[in-house]
């Protein structure tokens, strides 16, 4: 059974590996969600400093990551 909770601090690196797999598949498909310098991995840290970070999970094994934010999201204001 999949299982959502808030990513640990030790799990940044495989969050971010989640990223750089998407990241790669879209790219595949000729889409290209994301610009490279973000997320980073840095983002990613900084979203689970703020609690935002979350990972799916089946046991203790992450599957995937999101982030989860309520409101606004500050980095979706400077978007041209």
């Amino acid at each position: 059974m999949f299982q959502l909770r808030k990513a640990l601090n030790n799990e940044a690196q495989t969050c971010y590996s989640f990223i750089e797999f998407a990241r790669a598949y879209h790219k595949s498909l000729g889409i290209e969600p994301w610009h490279k310098d973000y997320p980073t991995l840095k983002t990613i840290k900084d979203d689970i400093k703020n609690g935002v970070g979350y990972v799916f999970t089946i046991g203790d094994k992450p599957l995937g990551y999101c982030c989860l934010i309520i409101g606004d999201e500050p980095a979706y204001k400077i978007i041209d």
